[in-house]
């Protein structure tokens, strides 16, 4: 599977490619990003099966990649990772298509592998089609009810 990654801070980036790629030989980070456009560009020029993104990074954020993405028609499989349990924008993610929202605060290697494992089956299933709407990731993040 072909991953991005993106977030602005190094430390972040560098844990999640190493346990990423640890998990499987078939997990490949293609690009670590520090920052949305570079995201964009990423995704518009090679195909990527999987983009966990933060929200909060300069030059372009995650909510304006996202809706970029959508535009474009190339919003893959995505897992928002956030430094903050705030659910207006786990809510405005979730109405673009995002799968899944962890707290930064909160990610575990095992729960890594979960959001992988879910991704990979899913793109098994629908044939790398990804619009949905996240009632699992908003009560796996404990940001409501989703009914």
């Amino acid at each position: 599977m072909n991953i991005v990654i993106a977030d602005d801070e190094q430390i972040i980036l560098k844990w999640l490619k190493k346990n990423i790629e640890a998990l499987s030989p078939e997990n490949h980070v293609v690009k670590a990003c520090l920052n949305g456009k570079e995201v964009l560009n990423c995704c518009l020029n090679q195909k990527i099966d999987i983009l966990f993104t933060d929200i909060r990074m300069p030059v372009m954020d995650g909510m304006e990649l996202l809706k970029k993405l959508v535009d474009n028609q190339a919003l893959p499989y995505t897992i928002i990772l956030s430094a903050y349990d705030d659910f207006v924008y786990a809510r405005d993610c979730f109405k673009l298509g995002v799968k899944e929202f962890l707290l930064k605060s909160e990610i575990t290697k095992d729960e890594l592998e979960k959001c992988l494992e879910t991704a990979n089956r899913q793109m098994n299933v629908t044939g790398n089609q990804f619009r949905g709407n996240g009632r699992r990731a908003f009560k796996k993040a404990g940001l409501g009810n989703a009914k």
